[in-house]
């Protein structure tokens, strides 16, 4: 098992059911959830928290429980544990656990010691007539179709104000009454749920960048609603100096249906290539090579405002751990000269606008196809652009396509690449 670090946190939720009861247990009991599921939801939970640290064929067992069942909650309540990782000792982890409903948000089930719960590492038994797949990788090796799990996010009005600060994208929609009678989420509030573990990043992350990235947004998300995010290796390829992983998230929301799949292709230097110096500079921008004709086949011409982007911006989209998207000196570090803008703000800058200009068309249904093709730094001056050159017929529906892309007050183009939408 890989490393697990100390805070990795896991949830599990269910909407108490009748086979979840104490009565199921026993016919004189209440009907009200019983303490056994609640101690399964936290072992789940757990699970969670450190499944993408498995290696093949390892699993984990509980050891021992502390807690205390506070509250009843009766059939037809959402209900949702949550656990961290709080102590590693060898193959040994310790996790705080928590249960609430979440139609009360009142706490079910807690330790006041805040720890109770011990899981062993250990591999998971073969039985005589059961054989463990072998398979042709590494424990280590970032392969097409592993799974780097699933991890869930509520959505509070907290989220979306830190979304506000690191994008200054404030849709009233997102704090008042939209079309669909309350606050509506940004279309791309989990725009960095790619990142939630860096696990699957190849090991030479000197001079990574993000190089591309395709979204399809299917349904809006209600503020209040919860989210699960599942993360996947999907494609791996090298193109000239650098070799390219594609991770694919698949969110859903508490209903269990898919409200968008995004892929992020993530490029790294191959081994061969120098660790040294700067990767990237401000002079690669005025190179020719890095000129982009877009938004010259005319069209409707549509915009949303430029912005400086502001290392308090970055602090606020990219943090709060310091990391080359928010930190100077953590950007020379992986061979960058100022900190490098955290390429998803320029993706979401495009989705605002496309929010803009077709409202709900761009939640039920959104696309869109970028390229990343030169760096914003920390303190540019920088703004979505698009054009409508074409539409067509999509049942009883029309699909505008348009060129999108952002560039910089002196006309750099750091995005390039198409976006499609409903006209609802």
């Amino acid at each position: 098992m890989r490393p697990v670090p100390i805070g990795s946190k896991g949830t599990h939720s269910i909407t108490v059911g009748d086979d979840d009861l104490a009565s199921k247990l026993d016919s004189s009991l209440a009907r009200v959830m019983s303490t056994p599921t609640m101690i399964g939801m936290m072992e789940m939970a757990a699970i969670d928290a450190i499944r993408s640290y498995y290696d093949a064929g390892e699993t984990s067992v509980g050891a021992s429980i502390e807690v205390q069942h506070t509250a009843a909650t009766p059939p037809g309540h959402k209900v949702r544990a949550e656990a961290e990782v709080t102590k590693c000792e060898g193959r040994r982890l310790e996790f705080t656990v928590r249960a609430f409903d979440g139609s009360r948000a009142s706490r079910l089930g807690n330790s006041p010691a805040r720890r109770h719960r011990w899981g062993q590492i250990q591999r998971a038994p073969q039985s005589k007539n059961q054989s463990i797949m072998k398979t042709p990788f590494n424990n280590d090796d970032r392969y097409v179709g592993r799974d780097y799990g699933t991890f869930e996010y509520p959505i509070t009005p907290e989220l979306i104000a830190t979304y506000v600060e690191g994008t200054g994208d404030d849709n009233p929609w997102y704090r008042g009454d939209s079309p669909l009678g309350g606050p509506v989420a940004p279309a791309l509030i989990l725009h960095s749920a790619v990142y939630k573990t860096v696990q699957w990043y190849l090991p030479k992350i000197f001079g990574n960048l993000h190089a591309r990235q395709e979204w399809e947004i299917f349904a809006p998300v209600m503020v209040g609603d919860t989210l699960r995010a599942h993360l996947m290796i999907i494609e791996r390829y090298l193109k000239r100096d650098r070799e390219y992983l594609v991770n694919e998230v698949i969110v859903t929301n508490s209903a269990g249906a898919i409200v968008s799949r995004s892929r992020t292709h993530q490029s790294f230097l191959l081994p061969s290539e120098k660790s040294e110096g700067f990767v990237v500079d401000k002079s690669r921008e005025k190179d020719a090579k890095r000129s982009f004709k877009i938004g010259e086949a005319g069209g409707e011409a549509f915009e949303a405002p430029t912005r400086t982007i502001t290392e308090a911006m970055c602090y606020a989209f990219s943090g709060p751990a310091r990391n080359y998207h928010n930190d100077r000196a953590k950007a020379i570090e992986l061979g960058f000269p100022e900190i490098v803008v955290q390429g998803m703000l320029s993706v979401c800058l495009v989705s605002e606008m496309m929010t803009r200009r077709f409202g709900l068309g761009w939640y039920y249904g959104g696309k869109m196809d970028l390229r990343l093709v030169n760096v914003v730094w920390g303190n540019d001056v920088t703004g979505p652009r698009g054009s409508v050159i074409g539409r067509h017929t999509e049942g009883r529906h029309t699909r505008a396509e348009a060129e999108v892309w952002c560039d910089k007050s002196d006309g750099t183009k750091t995005i390039v690449g198409s976006a499609s939408a409903l006209e609802l």
